[in-house]
């Protein structure tokens, strides 16, 4: 009884914190501002591919609202992703054996790579509207078929738990997390590439066949990276090997923990180290080698590596170069092809 009591007054007072918005503005949520273009056609396709990159690091301190997230750095390689979408879209229209008498549409927005802007973009896609708003949809008489994206499976994950409650297919084309093949938890989510328990035993097999017998692991902190190494580990001490060291690239940090990844390395004796990170996460750690002129290491690297990595933007070639010699030499990078 004391208990009814008790929430009774909590709402009396709740009722009462005065109320108001200014005559000039409306009441409503902060959305978060997005740059998309839009397509009209009979069926609608949603896509949210990066073509800028947030490269202004944040810091969240959890006592006031974060800023917002600023999209500054153009990436060659997202853009050119973004172009065989146009191209493949423009191609199904003109082909009237694929979609005879109707036209393909599309709503893209720039997710910049980043979690929130992700959410947002899928969200608004959802709605139809220029705002995100759950549950509502106004998409103008033309029915939202699916969504092509994200790339890296940690937004795949996030953008899937939505896209599955409304049953909405989504094709991806880079994530390759093996969680995503949960068809319990991911029901309409599909792929274009294997997943990583393919490339994790791809991995162990390169090193193996190399008589690589001492490895280290490097593998950045989210879902792509850390279920990626922990396949890795698993092949490779089955087979014999043993593993040196495993460290962490820690996104929430701008420096993604290079010092100390890079004095581990130092320190360690093994020659061979395995890396599942994307290019862009991977980029200051090299920075750091390069820095302390840490040479001889060969890194075995997966797919994700070509996803950011500066050898796709032509403005970056003397940074390559110097990659190339001073950190990259002897190298590996597999590819798997379904």
């Amino acid at each position: 009884m004391l208990t009814l009591y008790l929430l009774v007054w909590i709402f009396i007072l709740i009722s009462l914190i005065p109320m108001s918005c200014n005559e000039d503005t409306q009441c409503r949520l902060e959305v978060m501002g997005l740059d998309g273009i839009r397509q009209p056609g009979d069926i609608i396709i949603g896509a949210v591919l990066p073509v800028r990159v947030a490269s202004t690091f944040q810091q969240i301190s959890f006592t006031k609202s974060p800023a917002r997230t600023t999209c500054t750095s153009f990436h060659f390689g997202y853009f050119q992703q973004f172009q065989a979408l146009l191209f493949a879209i423009e191609e199904i229209n003109r082909n009237d054996d694929i979609l005879p008498n109707l036209t393909l549409g599309f709503h893209w927005y720039d997710s910049c790579g980043v979690m929130p802007m992700n959410i947002a973009a899928t969200l608004q896609v959802l709605s139809g509207d220029k705002m995100a708003i759950p549950n509502y949809r106004c998409l103008y008489n033309a029915p939202l078929s699916g969504f092509i994206g994200s790339s890296s499976s940690t937004l795949s994950i996030a953008v899937a738990h939505i896209l599955g409650l409304y049953k909405y297919p989504q094709v991806s084309y880079y994530a390759t997390s093996s969680l995503l093949s949960d068809r319990i938890k991911f029901p309409s989510f599909f792929r274009t590439v294997p997943s990583d328990a393919f490339q994790s035993k791809g991995l162990a097999k390169l090193v193996l066949h190399f008589r690589w017998t001492w490895v280290g692991l490097l593998g950045v902190d989210d879902d792509y990276g850390q279920q990626g190494i922990q396949l890795v580990k698993q092949e490779i001490i089955k087979a014999g090997a043993c593993v040196a060291f495993t460290e962490n690239i820690v996104t929430s940090r701008q420096d993604r923990n290079a010092p100390h990844i890079v004095k581990v390395m130092r320190m360690s004796t093994a020659r061979v180290v395995i890396v599942f990170s994307g290019g862009l996460d991977l980029v200051p750690i090299l920075t750091e080698m390069m820095k302390e002129n840490i040479k001889g290491k060969i890194f075995v690297a997966s797919e994700g590596w070509i996803s950011g990595i500066p050898q796709q933007d032509p403005s970056q070639h003397d940074f390559r170069r110097q990659l190339g010699e001073d950190v990259l030499g002897g190298s590996l990078q597999l590819y798997i092809f379904d």
